[in-house]
């Protein structure tokens, strides 16, 4: 057949049988033959998908077919293999791939059948993002983090947010440090959260939270100064603290705690107190893991000696005349108050 013929679809064969003289008359007779065009066919451009859902095919066409049959370079699967837009639902094996080819054949009608033609396109697949803040984290307060454990895969891009009061340093990066605001510190934890944006054509950004603990600083006070007599045992009455694991009193002389790890300890002065008359005595209190720097405070104790007292010689004045004290000593003392038995008169 000529281009025009199969243009046509059809063209009419006639066969002329010519007498044998002495006859002279011919016969002729006609048949039809139809002109079965060969089908023709397109798989559709190449296309990037997100792999985690089905992909309907739209840009496929086929002509003159009688059948048409999908085939994956892959081992996903067709919603209907002989349908001209079918839905690929890819496998497992086709993500982790990244790709697969997919063909179009199309068979023509009547003595066209047995003759395919087929097209081809690649579907490309794109996984979806996923996002790991990592583990739970704690610091002391008045600390920064720097997150070092988090990751993130098939992400176009990355943004940490919080919800304190806190700032994040890159908060574009994996690696972002944060550093905790007052009602992070005041609430005693915050959550961190990740957030990667998909690569298109994905458009479901993946999200992870990392809970950050934020432990007090140890607070310490020693209480007000005190004082006491000699050797006689003083128990501190005022002192406090705040987010401690344990706390232990140390003296600057040479006395002696009764339980040094004790709020309200009790401490016995020593020989070197005496002699100074002041002590300081230190309460250091260790904080909470991770807070590893201990606090201390000090008071004061003065520690006074018993007093002493000596009236000096006696002796002996004329009835008419006053007697002057002249040998009387005291040492520690605050007041000094003279009595007499008699009913005579002191002065000063």
């Amino acid at each position: 057949p000529s281009p025009a013929d199969v243009t046509n679809g059809s063209v009419t064969l006639t066969l002329t049988a010519f007498a044998m003289a002495p006859c002279v008359t011919s016969i002729s007779d006609n048949m039809t033959l139809t002109l079965l065009t060969l089908p023709t066919v397109n798989a559709g451009p190449d296309v990037s998908h997100c792999s985690s859902t089905g992909y309907s095919i739209s840009g496929s066409s086929a002509a003159n077919y009688g059948s048409l049959l999908w085939a994956t370079s892959g081992s996903g699967t067709f919603s209907s293999p002989v349908a001209l837009h079918p839905v690929y639902t890819p496998s497992l094996a086709d993500q982790v791939n990244g790709f697969v080819t997919l063909t179009l054949t199309a068979y023509g009608n009547g003595s066209c059948s047995a003759t395919g033609v087929s097209d081809q396109m690649t579907l490309f697949l794109n996984a979806e993002p996923t996002a790991n803040a990592g583990a739970p984290a704690g610091l002391c307060e008045g600390s920064s983090l720097t997150i070092s454990d988090a990751s993130a895969t098939n992400y176009a891009g990355i943004n940490w947010t919080t919800s304190g009061t806190g700032t994040f340093t890159n908060n574009g990066t994996l690696s972002p440090t944060y550093t905790p605001g007052l009602s992070d510190i005041i609430a005693g934890s915050v959550n961190l959260t990740l957030t990667v944006t998909a690569l298109a054509p994905c458009s479901n950004n993946a999200t992870s939270v990392k809970t950050l603990t934020i432990t007090r600083n140890p607070q310490a006070n020693a209480g007000a100064d005190g004082s006491t007599c000699g050797i006689d045992p003083y128990t501190v009455s005022g002192a406090s603290a705040s987010n401690y694991t344990s706390l232990i009193w140390s003296t600057s002389g040479s006395g002696s705690f009764v339980n040094a790890a004790i709020l309200n300890a009790t401490y016995i002065p020593g020989a070197s107190d005496l002699l100074s008359g002041i002590v300081t005595l230190t309460m250091t209190v260790n904080g909470i893991a991770p807070c590893s720097v201990p606090v201390t405070d000090n008071m004061i104790l003065n520690v006074n000696d018993t007093p002493s007292a000596s009236a000096g010689l006696d002796g002996a004045t004329c009835e008419t005349t006053a007697f002057i004290v002249s040998s009387a000593s005291a040492s520690n003392y605050s007041t000094i108050n003279w009595t007499t038995t008699g009913t005579g008169t002191l002065s000063n």
